[in-house]
């Protein structure tokens, strides 16, 4: 018999997205206060409330029964665990996992009296949050034995981990960014988890965090850590005191320096920020409070900004288009690319400079001159990152990604893309340490994102072994870094209908219809600031709410800003 469940009132939500804005950073005067992070606003909670064991339930029941209070992680899974035996109860390990279904399930008896659940898993997270989505639902068998204890039937073995149809994961699992710094420290780089909406998400995104970045961020370098190896939470969680969090760490970290434990705070208040109910994050090493209230104004950055403005090619000018319809030239720079027909841009601000895609290559155009810095063929639309570098590699070429410095030096960088693949774009985000390639591989097309390995001058030296999320069907022509977790990619499905894909970096994928055919895409700040140029030349931009209004028309490139 499946369990009652009730839905409880609203409550300010856990299970919010997670944006960083470029403000600046997290004060480090007293108690740190969270200005690192914007969060959207929070939705509903929802708390379902299952039923405990019914007298004389039989194992089908309990089983079901069981699955059924998967759905409520209060008190460690309390309610669950009353369908276990004494035993599994203490061996039980519910985070070990999270299976997500879509609710379809056969459980089979065998003759031995244990039953089995089949099911297609959609998604998996694991034990550290990670969420890995499934190209086609998989096959799961799992295997759940019995015992009686006090007359009742109680589950003795069953698989770690929790069982949940999708509706349920998305209502009571919450998206969180854990915190780490690019190499210099100067950077926060999100590294995208999900937890259950509970009592102890603090003390889970504590422990998370503590134990490093998801194996694709850690394995190329891209991402650091101010905490000192093998630092733990001195107690098995973080208090909450009315809207301050206490983060109690061990004692490795007292011969830090002050400059090293202010960027702990910091670090752990950007990762905790994720949580609407903490305001202030106390830093304690070995039950002694950091008092760093003395210490000079933080000086570290938020994640780097743009100007909101689309960034085009219409009417041979090159500039940013104003609401009037007006495009404001770049000086030095626009009047020397509108002298070139290229087919596609990048404009680096930070280091007044573009790089135009033009039949002869790549041109670097600066205000001191122009310079051929890419004259392979068939190349990929050109992308700048954070430190200057213009990325290009040859569309059937992926391992000969190149990398030049605004001074014309060229470095090779070692990639792991597949070498039969065939690159449609590759875009950066704008702190430098993450790249997503756009690539048509084994007849399908995937998103690969990568972090980057940098040397002591924050030279490109590899891309890491990539984290491969799925595109769905179609001809996808462009790929864009929306915001710090997500990637766009637009697609063109079979029936000529276009798609968005809002490709969250280690969670969903969440579809957008533009109203038009699109061809490219740019982006600005946000989700909100997102253009895409149409097959005619229209140029439109997304609003949020499923609407596509025309900006401008006659454009005929997109310029990606970095």
């Amino acid at each position: 018999m499946s369990a009652l469940r009730r839905l409880m009132g609203t409550a300010v939500s856990i299970a919010c997205a997670l944006v960083l804005c470029g403000c600046s950073g997290i004060p480090t005067s007293g108690a740190v206060q969270r200005s690192d992070v914007t969060v959207e606003p929070p939705a509903a909670d929802i708390e379902f409330l299952p039923a405990s064991p019914e007298l004389g339930a039989s194992p089908e029941q309990i089983l079901r029964g069981f699955i059924d209070a998967a759905s409520s992680p209060q008190n460690d899974y309390a309610v669950a665990r009353e369908f276990l035996s004494m035993a599994l109860n203490v061996d039980w390990k519910p985070n070990a996992r999270v299976i997500v279904d879509g609710g379809s399930r056969d459980y089979v008896v065998t003759a031995d009296g244990t039953i089995t659940l089949v099911t297609q898993s959609q998604a998996v997270v694991d034990e550290r949050g990670d969420y890995s989505e499934r190209d086609i639902p998989e096959r799961v068998s799992l295997t759940y034995s019995f015992v009686q204890e006090n007359g009742e039937w109680r589950i003795a073995s069953a698989p770690e981990g929790v069982l949940l149809e999708r509706y349920t994961f998305d209502q009571i699992f919450g998206q969180h960014a854990l915190y780490f710094f690019d190499p210099t420290f100067s950077l926060l780089v999100p590294d995208v988890r999900y937890f259950p909406s509970r009592a102890s998400t603090p003390t889970r995104i504590m422990k998370a965090l503590l134990a490093g970045p998801s194996p694709w961020l850690a394995s190329s370098g891209a991402v650091v850590t101010a905490f000192p190896p093998d630092t733990q939470l001195v107690a098995e969680t973080v208090p909450i005191t009315g809207t301050s969090a206490s983060v109690d760490i061990t004692g490795n970290a007292l011969n830090s320096t002050l400059e090293q434990k202010r960027l702990m705070l910091r670090q752990a208040a950007a990762s905790l920020s994720s949580l609407s109910s903490i305001f202030t994050v106390q830093l304690s090493i070995a039950g002694v409070p950091q008092d760093i209230s003395a210490q000079s104004e933080d000086v570290q950055k938020g994640y780097p900004q743009v100007d909101a403005r689309p960034l085009v090619i219409a009417d041979t000018k090159f500039g940013y288009l104003s609401p009037s319809g007006v495009i404001e030239e770049i000086p030095g720079i626009s009047p020397v690319v509108s002298t070139f027909t290229p087919w596609s841009a990048a404009y680096s601000d930070a280091h007044n400079a573009a790089a135009v895609n033009v039949d002869e290559g790549v041109m670097l155009v600066r205000s001191t001159g122009t310079t051929l810095i890419d004259g392979r063929a068939d190349l990929a639309p050109a992308v700048f990152d954070y430190y200057g570098f213009v990325w290009s590699v040859p569309r059937g070429k992926p391992r000969d990604l190149l990398a030049t410095t605004t001074s014309g030096v060229k470095r090779l960088v070692e990639n792991a893309w597949p070498t039969d693949g065939r690159i449609v774009s590759i875009a950066m985000s704008r702190d430098g340490a993450r790249i997503a390639a756009l690539m048509e591989t084994g007849g399908a097309t995937k998103l690969l994102v990568s972090g980057i390995s940098r040397d002591g001058q924050n030279g490109p030296v590899a891309v890491g072994e990539p984290l491969v999320l799925s595109v769905k069907p179609g001809t996808s022509t462009a790929a864009v870094w929306v915001d710090p977790v997500t990637v766009g990619v637009l697609t063109t499905l079979g029936d000529g209908r276009v798609t968005l894909s809002l490709n969250t970096i280690g969670g969903g994928v969440r579809p957008v219809a533009p109203s038009s055919a699109g061809v490219s895409l740019s982006a600005g700040n946000g989700v909100t600031e997102v253009y895409m140029r149409s097959n005619e030349n229209g140029l439109f931009s997304y609003r949020g709410s499923g609407t596509w209004p025309m900006v401008a028309g006659n454009v005929q490139v997109q310029v990606q800003v970095q």
